[in-house]
């Protein structure tokens, strides 16, 4: 305040002049009889992800646990990889970690995984053996915090024409950020209800070699 030439009201200056109310430092006795424990790191999950994934006999490819971008964008670059793996014959399982954004541009509802996974089917679209989910560890990706939220979803190469087949045009829900609506009318949002955790978002791709 005084390096602003704020000119506060003086009860805001005997409060803030109060020894009583600052803030507790290291070695206060306060502490005397505090524990914590850190109960697990975004790392951690992904060191499982991974041993799991090379235990089922695929390749694992990590491309991060603190990715960041425009969620849709994200997915494009993920299905060209898998795409190229594809390819090769190779089977692998894409992981990846970290909060994706949405540009909001429509008035629907869903969050930033169920829209990657939305953006993730068009782009893999007809592509036989391959899947994905995509979910957010809270429980509740793009929710209100109620208990039905959905943690995300799942698709695979069939879900576009699932959804066509349904008289759904996935562009125009994505068009509209209505991701959750695409899903739910497919049935393939996924619904554990709130974990009161929140570890890391997780995104798993499934790229089986073609028969």
């Amino acid at each position: 305040m005084a390096r602003y030439g704020l000119n506060p009201p003086d009860a805001v200056v005997r409060a803030l002049d109060d020894p009583a109310h600052e803030t507790p430092k290291p070695g206060d006795p306060l502490f005397a009889r505090s524990s914590f424990a850190l109960a697990s790191r975004p790392a951690d999950v992904f060191i499982r992800a991974q041993a799991a994934v090379r235990a089922a006999g695929y390749e694992c490819i990590l491309l991060g646990t603190n990715l960041e971008g425009e969620a849709r964008d994200i997915a494009a670059r993920h299905a060209e990889l898998a795409r190229s793996l594809r390819g090769q014959r190779r089977r692998a399982v894409i992981l990846s970690g970290g909060e994706l954004t949405v540009m909001v541009r429509g008035k629907g509802r869903g969050g930033p995984n169920q829209e990657y996974a939305l953006a993730l089917a068009m782009e893999l679209a007809g592509m036989a053996d391959v899947a994905a989910l995509a979910a957010d560890t809270d429980g509740t990706d793009g929710g209100a915090g109620s208990a039905d939220d959905p943690a995300g979803a799942t698709i695979d190469g069939r879900t576009v024409a699932r959804a066509k087949a349904l008289g759904l045009d996935p562009a125009a829900f994505l068009d509209h950020n209505n991701s959750t609506g695409f899903f739910e009318a497919l049935k393939d949002l996924l619904l554990p209800g709130p974990t009161f955790t929140n570890v890391n978002d997780f995104r798993a791709i499934v790229v089986d070699s073609p028969s």
